[in-house]
């Protein structure tokens, strides 16, 4: 079992999700889907397949944008 699917039976067990936080591990594009359709936002590293990868690609970034509003 991928540990997407983990992350997501987690996820759907909270009464209340608010901002999940995650290591590169769980860097897909659904799992935001789905964390973001339960009301909650997400913290998660990119993966960087051995690139050097934009910072402000990171979800931390946007996270921190919204807060300073």
């Amino acid at each position: 079992m991928q540990k997407r699917t983990y992350a997501e039976n987690l996820v759907a067990k909270l009464d209340e999700v608010n901002t999940v936080i995650a290591d590169k591990g769980y860097d897909s594009e659904p799992f935001r889907c789905f964390v973001r359709q339960k009301g909650g936002r997400t913290v998660i590293a990119k993966r960087n397949y051995g690139k050097d990868i934009d910072k402000s690609s990171m979800d931390t970034y946007e996270l921190a944008k919204e807060e300073m509003k």
